[in-house]
Order: C-alpha cells, then structure tokens, then sequence
C-alpha cells in the first residue's frame, strides 16, 4: 500500500541473499503468515492497549481480507515462511535508494523488516489455494532474480514439486495489480506476471 507507516525497518537494506535463499532450498513449509498494516485493530478491537503485531482471528476480519485481490494478494511490510523443522524466513522489500527490491532473510520479520512495535496485522495463510500447493513438497528452488545491475531483485519464484508462487513488487490499486516500491504482491497460478514487469524479468 502506499502512505505506509514508518514502521517498515530500513536502516540494514534488504539485500538479495542468494545464500539465505538456498538454505530454504530442501525444506517443506508448515506456515506462512502475512504481516500488513493493521486497519482494523482500533475498529474491532479498542480495549487493545498494547503495540505490535496482532494475529488476525476474527471472522469478520476473514470475509474481507485486507491483502485479498483478483488474481494476486498484496502484502505491506512482508511475510514469513515457518519450515517444518521451525526455521523461519522472511521476506520484505528494501526501501528505495541505492539498493532496491525484494530481500529474503533466514530471521523473524518482527525486527528486521519490521519494528519490534509495529501495528501489524499477522494473517496466517496457509490454508488458502494459493500457497497449498507449496505444502505438498520440499522447496526446490527459491531463486531471486536480480537485475543486471546485481543491487534490485524485483521478483523472487518459489517452486515445491509442480507448484510455484512469484513475488515480485506490486502493489494494489483499485484491484488492479500495479509496480510498487514499498510493497509485495504474490501471484499464484494461473495468475500470469505483468507485463509491465519487463521481458527480462517474466521468463
């Protein structure tokens, strides 16, 4: 989303980490949680007094998910993939300036890419269409795919057996899947890349 608030952690750049990314390589997923701005937190729930991030139960809150488009999911600060030897990665973007693009990390989002006491709203998406098929399988591959300048990663694809997941940087305008710097939208099959993402970068 744009007018984001400052709670995306940007002082340590998310750098594409090649190496981190084929740590995840091997591993089956257990969970996978969403952690975008939590709009509802005051509206359904005022008695909270506390900060940080907020597991999302309420039903009503499910009928309308926030990150929920056509086609493709829009994330604001960033998700996390739990293996099922309880490894944890995260992936967010870097905020722009001379690094750029999307970052994966084997480390707790909560921290890195976002502020210990961020208002965040943490949907666990597991059991959705869109990512059951990355549950059938280990990971075979988790590659970023850098531009040539080797600092921007516009698109990570994820692959367990026949399934694959693309993550590239976007964002959700009117429900229509638009580029963004400072967001994240996933696409599942047969949502198809954009072609506004490039002939490089949709191969």
């Amino acid at each position: 989303m744009n007018d984001q608030p400052n709670d995306h952690l940007s002082d340590e750049p998310a750098v594409p980490d090649r190496h981190d990314a084929a740590q995840l390589v091997g591993h089956s997923l257990a969970a996978i949680r969403y952690f975008n701005i939590d709009y509802s937190r005051w509206k359904l729930y005022p008695e909270l007094s506390e900060t940080g991030p907020r597991l999302v139960s309420s039903p009503a809150e499910w009928r309308i998910p926030t990150w929920q488009n056509s086609g493709f999911d829009a994330i604001d600060f960033g998700i996390e993939l739990e293996t099922t030897d309880g490894r944890i990665f995260s992936i967010t973007w870097d905020a722009p300036g001379d690094l750029a693009g999307i970052g994966l990390r084997e480390q707790s989002l909560i921290g890195w890419g976002l502020a210990v006491g961020a208002g965040a709203a943490v949907w666990d998406v597991t059991s959705t269409a869109g990512w059951a098929g990355l549950l059938e399988a280990p990971i075979s591959s988790a590659d970023l795919r850098l531009l040539p300048d080797g600092r921007s990663c516009p698109r990570l694809t994820l692959v367990a057996g026949h399934a694959t997941v693309e993550i590239i940087m976007g964002d959700a305008k009117d429900g229509v899947l638009v580029p963004a710097d400072d967001n994240l939208a996933v696409l599942c099959p047969p949502a198809e890349l954009p072609a506004w993402l490039g002939a490089a970068q949709r191969y």
